[in-house]
């Protein structure tokens, strides 16, 4: 968990809680502050990142079992109640940035896939605990999980190999039309390939 030096480190002390375990190597990392950046809101750095390694889907959760993949869901949506009330300022000139901002500009989730393919879990806004929010953290826990237990269906793989990667990095989002998580491109906002 890597975030800007002026969230202070108890913010966390819930989602260290709910997820340490024996044997877990859970890492919060303070950086610098961050100062303006130039480029795709979506893909900028945001002021939380989660980063899911893939030595706990392969290791560590197979000898914790689904209890902690739980806790792990558990304090992501935590994490995201706590944080939905950040507001960030976009500027940019016309056209350039968007005042409709469906997705928190202050946490996000990354992952690698089982290829070695990085993503960026786009986190939805909505007050803490709003329904919709609320099914999209539920169903990026099932995908997250589908990716590492072979649970995706062949089309769901092959929209995400096929998926384009911004800067090294594949944008996700919930799409609700779908129920489901897929690749959406950073400046047309349309989700798919």
């Amino acid at each position: 968990l890597i975030y800007t030096e002026e969230v202070p480190a108890a913010v966390f002390n819930d989602f260290v809680e709910t997820v340490s375990a024996p044997g877990l190597n859970l890492v919060l990392e303070s950086r610098e502050r961050d100062w303006p950046f130039a480029g795709m809101e979506w893909l900028i750095p945001t002021g939380v990142m989660l980063f899911i390694a893939q030595g706990y889907f392969n290791g560590f959760l197979g000898e914790m079992g689904k209890d902690h993949y739980a806790a792990l869901k558990a304090g992501i949506k935590g994490l995201r109640d706590r944080f939905s009330a950040v507001q960030v300022t976009v500027v940019g000139t016309p056209g350039k940035a968007s005042a409709d901002q469906p997705y928190s500009l202050f946490y996000s989730i990354y992952f690698e896939d089982p290829a070695g393919r990085r993503f960026k879990f786009l986190v939805p806004n909505g007050e803490a605990g709003d329904a919709d929010a609320e099914r999209a953290m539920d169903a990026f826990g099932d995908f997250l999980e589908a990716v590492y237990n072979g649970g995706l269906d062949a089309g769901q793989r092959d929209v995400l190999a096929r998926a384009p990667a911004y800067g090294g990095t594949v944008l996700l989002a919930f799409n609700a039309a779908t129920g489901r998580i897929e690749p959406i491109h950073p400046m047309t906002r349309v989700f798919g390939i």
